[in-house]
């Protein structure tokens, strides 16, 4: 999902939750709502980005005046603070939405005519550092690209160990899908081929593996996406033409293979890193 409608959703569900009568501090409402606009903050704009510091919100709650005597806040006070925190929120993320939309059409505007709304110019906004890893049933391939991303300082995104949130699987996936990069792992899980010539099947990935890597190829561009293939007579997809993959050599030349296409897509990363 693109950046302006992920903050148009958060706005809703903060205008929605603004409604409630929240009378407690340990409500889980407001500790989820606050997750979920973190999570979208950090997805557009990178953890370590002047914008999410700029449009990071650290508490739905405006504490208002102070109580004193040791004695504890009336509901009533707890309602008025979530309502002018919430408020302040909505505003707050308001405003990042006006942002976007602003260098959305500023880009448009540079590149010509075409009214249709692109992505967010990496220049106005620094690509994140969230690297999504799709994976099959190879734990050990998937843990080793992990770790080769955090020695990146790159933050690998791996579906399965997020929080679900009471999300459908497609809601979680769309809601993490916001990254600078993505790594597709393929590896033999699956075999197949047409069904005239069973003798000459092939190794081949998961379907879903083949689908988020046609995802991520159209959501962020084929330059943004490497297939690693964790053996060479996999088969790869005939209609995903442009992306790179890279064989996953027991030598570990595949790290800097991957290292030089995650720096060319525009993501700053140290080779000091990797030697």
């Amino acid at each position: 999902m693109a950046a302006a409608p992920k903050l148009q959703r958060r706005i809703d569900e903060l205008q929605k939750l603004e409604q409630e009568e929240i009378s407690s501090y340990d409500d889980p409402r407001t500790s989820a709502a606050r997750m979920k606009l973190d999570d979208t903050l950090v997805s557009i704009f990178g953890a370590d980005s002047l914008d999410y510091d700029r449009y990071q919100v650290h508490s739905l709650a405006n504490m208002g005046p102070m109580t004193f005597g040791g004695g504890p806040t009336p509901p009533q006070q707890i309602i008025e603070n979530y309502k002018g925190g919430i408020r302040e929120a909505i505003t707050k993320t308001q405003t990042a939405l006006d942002m976007v939309d602003e260098r959305i059409a500023e880009n448009n505007h540079t590149e010509g005519t075409d009214n249709t709304p692109g992505p967010v110019p990496a220049a106005a906004i620094r690509l994140s550092r969230r690297v999504f890893v799709v994976h099959g049933h190879d734990g050990e391939a998937k843990v080793q690209v992990a770790r080769f991303l955090e020695k990146l300082t790159l933050e690998p995104v791996i579906l399965h160990e997020q929080p679900n949130k009471g999300r459908t699987i497609i809601e979680k996936f769309e809601d993490y899908s916001d990254v600078g990069f993505a790594v597709v792992l393929m590896t033999p899980d699956d075999i197949g081929g047409t069904k005239s010539q069973e003798d000459a099947f092939q190794a081949r990935a998961r379907q879903n593996v083949v689908f988020e890597l046609g995802y991520f190829a159209g959501k962020l561009g084929r330059s943004r996406v490497c297939a690693l293939l964790s053996d060479s007579n996999i088969e790869k997809p005939s209609d995903i033409a442009g992306v790179v993959y890279l064989e996953m050599d027991g030598g570990g030349a595949w790290q800097l293979d991957l290292f030089k296409e995650i720096r060319a897509a525009g993501i700053e990363v140290d080779a000091n890193a990797i030697i």
